[in-house]
């Protein structure tokens, strides 16, 4: 296999492999500037059952411009390859992304799709997809597996139901990987000169993605590829302690939204205005000691039927946002229901950098935290992102 001049992949006379040119539906790709010199491959998975709903998606004009989808290849779990769009283009694959400061990576990366569900969720002794419990996938395709944006469960690894505690996740099958593998060998060959790196959508959209998981090989790919296992980086610390603001589609954190001074208690019955933005949500509070219109969490509420029909109440006290022109910025707290008790960042915790922006530093964390704040390489929760003043970080000393 080799990519031609046209930057399509071409497959060698003695390869057995099965490739289709499907062009993307304008609207699912940027069709006004050209890939010239790709920096990133880009991995996923679909998170769908079957192949052709995903060709269908990229072939198919986006009703909503802002919705389009592509990626340059599509890999079927026979090892059967697609490619929509040629190299040189600019798929729509990574979304709200950022690496190493620079934001927005579908200008400088390829994109490569896998038929995969990802991850799953046990019931009833079966593996299911998530939010699809009518659907069941084989145990000889599943993997529990430790993955670096989840918690670790408790007890030790050698402790004989740990390894029932962790993620599940379906397997890429051996055509698949082994398909994979020679498509980096051409990519490489052909863009090696500005190629830098390979990542997962995971590591470029902490907040939003989990593709592809932990069940594809990329230390290893990445030691041929590269001559190394992990991504090239800048490491930096923070310096002092400090809270972290959430990072809501790339949006400065708004921490000067004032409150109502007293906390809106359990049980106030509220009307529902927009939808949940970065974990709030804007109602009118109809009963309650304590009334307006403002910001509360969104999973504070519950729906209640009574004799007159249906309403929403909240099931915990929590601090009562004032409204304005866009809703307060969470602080990262890691499940505390408190939106003001945010955890703190201790000094010394190893953190890259995605962007630095104003006053602003947006980092993701490098180790894993516990819920006090500290570094807990064996229990601890990684995949934390947020924003941080700028003076509270620092490179770290070689």
């Amino acid at each position: 296999m080799h990519v031609d001049d046209n930057h399509q992949l071409v497959i060698d006379e003695a390869e057995n492999i099965s490739l289709q040119q499907i062009a993307a539906a304008q609207g699912n790709f940027d069709s006004q500037n050209v890939l010239s010199n790709p920096e990133f491959i880009v991995t996923h998975y679909t998170g769908g059952l079957q192949m052709q709903s995903t060709i269908h998606t990229f072939t198919t004009a986006p009703k909503d411009p802002s919705l389009g989808a592509s990626a340059h290849l599509l890999v079927g779990r026979d090892g059967s390859v697609v490619q929509f769009l040629r190299f040189n283009q600019i798929a729509f694959h990574t979304g709200f992304s950022w690496w190493e400061k620079k934001k927005g990576l579908n200008d400088c990366s390829i994109g490569i799709e896998f038929d995969n569900v990802g991850a799953l969720v046990g019931k009833n002794g079966e593996w299911h997809p998530r939010r699809q419990d009518q659907i069941t996938i084989p145990d000889e395709e599943v993997q529990q597996i430790e993955y670096w944006k989840s918690p670790l469960p408790k007890g030790n690894r050698d402790d004989p139901d740990y390894a029932s505690k962790l993620p599940a996740f379906q397997k890429f099958t051996e055509a698949q990987l082994a398909v994979a593998l020679t498509i980096l060998r051409a990519l490489h060959q052909k863009y090696k000169p500005t190629l830098k790196d390979l990542l997962g959508h995971d590591q470029i959209n902490i907040a939003n993605r989990t593709d592809p998981g932990p069940l594809m090989p990329m230390r290893a790919w990445r030691q041929e590829l590269f001559g190394r296992e992990e991504p090239q980086i800048d490491e930096y610390i923070i310096n002092a302690p400090t809270d972290m603001h959430a990072n809501i589609d790339g949006q400065l954190p708004n921490t000067d939204q004032s409150t109502f001074g007293k906390p809106l208690p359990a049980g106030a019955i509220v009307k529902v205005i927009t939808d949940p933005v970065g974990g709030l949500v804007k109602v009118n509070v109809i009963k309650s000691a304590v009334k307006g219109t403002g910001w509360i969490r969104s999973s504070s509420l519950r729906n209640e039927q009574n004799g007159s029909g249906s309403r929403i109440k909240t099931t915990f006290e929590q601090t009562f946002f004032k409204a304005g022109d866009r809703p307060p910025t969470l602080k990262v707290n890691q499940g505390f229901m408190d939106v003001n008790r945010g955890l703190v960042f201790q000094a010394g915790t190893r953190v890259r950098i995605q962007q630095f922006r104003d006053a602003w530093a947006l980092v993701a964390l490098l180790d894993r935290i516990n819920g006090l704040g500290e570094v807990d390489t064996d229990h601890g929760q990684g995949g934390l992102e947020g924003w941080v003043r700028k003076e509270f970080v620092s490179p770290k000393a070689t």
